[in-house]
Parts: structure tokens; C-alpha cells; sequence
């Protein structure tokens, strides 16, 4: 099962129409890979700075199927996977609350683990392997229902 996020479309979030400005379903889906890593035990602060290794998006990719509205509350569901001995994928998937069947949009990001000063690959470390283990085994986050596929 995947890891689950939830929140809702502030104001800030929109264009001019009211929709979800498109660059923002990324955002959402990022914070749900933050959320994740520190529900999972991984200090934040730590892996996005104070580390040698890093973990930069090499490429991403998102499909829009329905739009989004100020005040709608989405959840993402988060899986991630190991492609390589150095590279990871994320892979998210957005719905509305109110409809949990119906797929709002679905996104990923392939992420590198590089070496810091060096931007030498380097082997994904334990922790993160555990930690793409664990999307991969059990919900961690959420008292609503799954709005799995």
C-alpha cells in the first residue's frame, strides 16, 4: 500500500481562474515525499542539507485529469520504487476526498543520490532503501479511507 497524504488547496495555490496552477500539483506531491521521510524517521533537515549525499529530481513528469479548486481537500498516495543501485522513482497519485475513485492527477520524480561536492552516483544508503521499502508495505499516514486504484 502506498504512503498516504492530506491536505487541501489553499488560495495560494490557484491562478487567475481558480484553478490549481499546474506546477503546484508538484508541490503537493513534494510534500508528500517530505511527509513521508519524516514520518518514516528520516530528519528533514539532515537529508535535504546537512548530508554528503543528495538526492536531486533528475526528471519529472505529471498527467492532469480533472482540475482542482481553492478549498478542495486531495489526498496523494505515494509509492516509490528503486530503479537502480543509485536512482529512485517516486510515483504519486492525486484524488479528491470527496471522490476517491476518480484519479485527479498522477505525477513522478526519478531522483539521483549523488555524492555533494563530488556529483558522483553513489549507492542509494540503507535508510532510503528502508524507506522505499516501506511505501511499498504499509499505509503509514491517514484516518480516512484508501483511495487506492
Amino acid at each position: 500500500m502506498a504512503y498516504i497524504f492530506e491536505n487541501q488547496v489553499y488560495f495560494q495555490d490557484t491562478d487567475a481562474a481558480g484553478v490549481v496552477y499546474f506546477v503546484n500539483v508538484l508541490n503537493f506531491c513534494h510534500a508528500a515525499y517530505e511527509k513521508s521521510l519524516v514520518d518514516f524517521g528520516i530528519p528533514i533537515r539532515s537529508f535535504f542539507a546537512a548530508n554528503s549525499l543528495i538526492f536531486p529530481i533528475a526528471e519529472a513528469q505529471i498527467d492532469f485529469r480533472l482540475p482542482m479548486f481553492c478549498g478542495d481537500p486531495y489526498r496523494v498516495l505515494l509509492t516509490a520504487e528503486s530503479i537502480s543501485e543509485t536512482q529512485f522513482v517516486n510515483h504519486y497519485q492525486v484524488f479528491l476526498i470527496r471522490d476517491p475513485q476518480r484519479l485527479v492527477s498522477q505525477a513522478k520524480t526519478r531522483h539521483v543520490c549523488l555524492e555533494r561536492d563530488s556529483r558522483q552516483q553513489q549507492a542509494l544508503p540503507i535508510h532510503l532503501k528502508d524507506w522505499i521499502q516501506s511505501t511499498q508495505q504499509a499505509t503509514t499516514q491517514s484516518t480516512a479511507a484508501d483511495g487506492d486504484d
